[in-house]
């Protein structure tokens, strides 16, 4: 089974949120971020592959 990698998680970030990359999560309202970050988790990005491609913090990301 190949590993699911940044290529892969940016296409599932892409293809969930409808956004051309993971970065636009940091204009997202609070609840928002957090919602579209526990989804992604769900669909099996890790913790560090999130905070990779949407620069966002890997607390805020654990905490979502």
């Amino acid at each position: 089974h190949r590993k699911k990698d940044d290529a892969w998680a940016l296409a599932v970030i892409r293809k969930t949120l409808n956004v051309p990359s993971g970065t636009q999560l940091q204009q997202y309202e609070r609840q928002q971020r957090d919602e579209a970050l526990s989804l992604l988790k769900k669909k099996g990005l890790t913790v560090r592959q999130l905070e990779r491609l949407t620069g966002i913090n890997r607390g805020i990301i654990q905490k979502a």
